[in-house]
């Protein structure tokens, strides 16, 4: 069994997924372009990857340098990673540190 981490596959997730109902439509136009804007790995070329990975009976595969970052810092900081990547994947978190650190 191989078990697959992903980073940005270029597919199509941003444009398919749904939005809630009373969404902001210029917001949501933004943030979807924006998430397929860091969807760099063309789907063949992870396909390939994965494919040889479970093909050489690895255990596991990180896919994309994003996932790789990712993941070296899952294992650099076991117990508080999430606290380390929050900024990066909440904008507002970010938006809040940036700000006290002005004042």
């Amino acid at each position: 069994m191989t078990v697959v981490h992903p980073g940005g596959i270029r597919t199509n997730i941003a444009k398919n997924t749904r939005r809630r109902e009373h969404a902001d439509e210029r917001r949501f136009e933004h943030d979807t372009t924006k998430f397929d804007a860091a969807l760099r790995m063309p789907p063949a070329k992870a396909a390939q990857q994965i494919a040889d990975a479970v093909l050489r009976d690895r255990s596991r595969v990180v896919i994309g340098n994003d996932a790789r970052m990712i993941d070296a810092i899952v294992r650099a900081f076991p117990a508080h990673y999430f606290k380390v990547l929050q900024p990066v994947f909440d904008p507002r978190k970010r938006f809040a540190e940036r700000k006290s650190a002005d004042q």
